[in-house]
């Protein structure tokens, strides 16, 4: 019994044995680079997430006028996929989504739930003055902070996600309906 709860711990609690990123908080961080950032949010467990990654690190990781952020969920982020992947990308972009996003009464939730999106979404409205909907605001998406403010991209297509941040960043601010 005493190893049940064992294992069960390893895989609810993030922390015990999964490789430690530094939080970002998407409403309350502040961007003193002056850069506009391309954030993706990203998670193992989505698997269309996991496939258009390479495309989306490899059109905005290197830019110079870019700070670009991978948001991780937690879930299943492991030291050994941390080391698989530093062979490939700079993992000094990667950040965990802030714990205040998952949890419930008891024990730690593994991935946000819609509730928390839902949550997320009317934080980032407040602080963007947008007018973000449930569906705009979840993994798989990338969002762009400009002077302008802040939209996410609406497809979840790599090829036309990047053409349509790439659009963003050139000045257009167009909000995610």
């Amino acid at each position: 019994m005493r190893h049940l709860l064992s294992v069960c711990l390893l895989f609810l609690v993030p922390g015990l044995v999964r490789a430690q990123l530094p939080e970002f908080d998407l409403v309350q961080e502040r961007n003193i680079s002056g850069k506009s950032r391309v954030i993706y949010v990203n998670a193992l467990w989505c698997k269309p997430c996991m496939d258009k990654f390479p495309a989306i690190a490899d059109s905005f990781s290197k830019r110079p006028d870019i700070e670009f952020i991978v948001w991780w969920d937690r879930s299943h982020y492991s030291d050994k996929l941390h080391e698989r992947l530093a062979q490939r990308y700079d993992t000094t972009a990667f950040r965990f989504m802030p714990q205040r996003y998952y949890g419930s009464s008891g024990f730690i939730s593994v991935n946000p739930t819609k509730k928390v999106m839902k949550a997320l979404r009317k934080e980032l409205n407040e602080k963007w003055q947008a007018s973000f909907s449930d569906d705009d605001i979840w993994i798989g998406k990338l969002y762009i902070q400009t002077q302008a403010g802040m939209s996410i991209t609406k497809t979840y297509k790599s090829e036309t996600m990047v053409a349509e941040a790439n659009a963003l960043l050139g000045g257009s601010r167009t909000a995610a309906r």
